[in-house]
């Protein structure tokens, strides 16, 4: 039974009823390419911090395969007028330690993710909208909002539990485990920055029992490295499966690949509000006074200079897709007007001149090197693209993701890849969070790492926010999206990843859109 079915199952049905808990398999070992920096699951949005945490903990819904929402601590909820929502929490729950859950934790842990310092992609949006917690019992809870908030759940259903009972603890009491107690399926057992983190089993776990004894998370940034520790069976699983190994993986006795289409989308960040951009200069390489990335031609040139479908083909082995916008097909906001920019150097260069630039001027383009499988590979071949139309690339600059992340958060490249996963049923979160007005007290724009900024757009996702019609909402979105995408071009949409797994004989893996590779998704065959 895959993790999505089993999870489902245990929202409403007791999973004894189907034969009982399934005995323990053998133990687990994954190679994972991003590396845990952090086990505390208020502090980041950012794998670095929670890709572990859908093992060690809950939230009060889960985002199944097709973006919906389903139970999980919470059982049932539903809006008693505009602005107050009663949520029913799951009897019978406990934590690691065997601490009782109850409608405290909610409390807690939402106001515990509104007030994390100095994150790189902070939760504080997901919990902006709240305005109060009213523990009614201890397993009802109602929420007060702000505003109407149609989408709460999607919003505070990524808000991972922890237990109130260690009270006033910070990011050092979650890294030494003193307070990394959830109510997941597996519990910590050790962990060591950058190397390997030991998880066992919670076989008190509401969801039902899990299917390994003992998980052992390698860190392996390296690619290769990743690959060569599954052939030589050191782990049993692998993620982030370089698209040149893929077909070399299929030919291997013992190994099988699993791959899905994703919503996870690779795209450019732009500088958009200094006029002095850190890394734009002129063709020649001194200092430009303008920032040329401010206006839209220049954007849409750039747009223009990327083969997409060359990139998905050739770097990729077409295991990505080219993309246009920030939605995928069926996803609530999604526009069919917007299709990605075919490749056109001439009309690329038709728009640097009438924006000023007929000789073009010089860029540094920056990435991460083990976050996204193969971005280093794709920024090159985009590198190249561009230094055709006439712009100067002076360098392509990747750096590792912990260095990469808190850098492009600050401000400090003016053209650099990023990577979002939207695993809602529409956009507006993402279009909040992502784009919108930078607004850190209003909770908007919190990931705004380009400074994009349009009232217009921001208009319209706030009353995207505030609207309960599904169909209204969606109809808003879409606008948004055409002004962000269509008129501004305010980032650059390069491609949709599918992602890829690997797994040694006696394993196979549930591939999935949200891109998440945790022990739930693992089974023994």
């Amino acid at each position: 039974m895959n993790a999505y079915l089993k999870r489902v199952l245990a929202a409403g049905v007791v999973l004894g009823a189907l034969g009982g808990a399934p005995a323990l398999a053998k133990d687990l070992v994954m190679g994972r390419s991003t590396p845990q920096t952090v086990l505390d699951p208020h502090f980041t949005v950012q794998p670095t911090g929670n890709a572990m945490a859908t093992d060690l903990y809950d939230g009060l819904v889960f985002f199944g395969e097709d973006l919906q929402l389903y139970p999980a601590l919470a059982t049932s909820w539903e809006p008693i007028d505009e602005l107050t929502w009663e949520i029913k929490l799951r009897p019978n729950v406990r934590f690691h330690n065997g601490a009782k859950f109850t409608a405290k934790d909610i409390e807690y842990s939402l106001k515990r993710a509104g007030s994390m310092p100095n994150s790189p992609s902070p939760v504080t949006p997901q919990v902006a909208a709240v305005d109060e917690v009213e523990v009614v019992d201890d397993l009802t809870v109602r929420i007060k909002t702000k505003v109407p908030t149609p989408l709460l759940m999607n919003q505070i259903g990524e808000v991972f539990i922890t237990s109130s009972e260690f009270g006033d603890v910070d990011t050092a009491d979650f890294n030494s485990g003193k307070a990394a107690v959830g109510t997941g399926p597996y519990r910590l057992v050790s962990w060591i920055p950058g190397e390997a983190a030991e998880l066992e089993a919670n076989p008190e776990w509401w969801g039902g029992q899990p299917e390994f004894e003992n998980v052992t998370v390698k860190f392996i940034a390296d690619s290769s490295a990743r690959v060569a520790a599954l052939l030589s069976k050191q782990v049993d699983v692998i993620d982030a499966v370089p698209s040149e190994d893929v077909d070399f993986l299929r030919g291997q006795s013992g190994v099988e690949i699993h791959s899905s289409p994703s919503v996870r989308l690779l795209f450019l960040y732009l500088d958009l509000v200094n006029d002095n951009s850190p890394f734009v200069t002129d063709h020649e390489g001194r200092p430009l006074d303008i920032n040329p990335l401010k206006d839209v031609r220049v954007r849409k040139a750039l747009s223009k200079l990327i083969d997409r479908e060359a990139i998905t083909d050739h770097v990729f082995a077409r295991l990505a897709t080219p993309a246009g916008q920030v939605a995928v097909e069926g996803q609530g906001g999604y526009s069919k007007s917007l299709v990605p920019d075919q490749y056109d150097p001439d009309a690329a260069k038709v728009l640097l001149a009438e924006a000023g630039y007929p000789d073009g001027f010089g860029l540094t383009l920056h990435c991460a090197t083990d976050r996204d499988v193969n971005t280093a590979d794709a920024i090159q071949a985009m590198a190249q693209m561009i230094a055709r139309g006439g712009i100067r690339i002076n360098a392509v600059d990747c750096r590792p993701y912990s260095v990469y992340s808190a850098e492009a958060t600050k401000g400090e490249y003016s053209a650099f890849m990023w990577g979002r996963s939207d695993k809602r049923p529409d956009t507006s979160l993402n279009l909040r969070n992502g784009y919108m007005t930078y607004d850190i007290d209003a909770g908007v724009g919190a990931w705004n790492r380009g400074r994009y900024s349009n009232r217009e757009f921001d208009n319209l996702v706030q009353l995207a926010l505030q609207e309960f019609d599904t169909e209204k909402r969606y109809d808003l979105l879409r606008q948004a999206t055409e002004i962000l995408i269509g008129e501004d071009m305010a980032i650059l949409p390069v491609y949709f990843l599918n992602a890829t797994w690997a797994t040694r004989d006696g394993f196979t893996f549930d591939a999935n859109k949200k891109v998440e590779t945790s022990a739930q998704h693992v089974h023994a065959k």
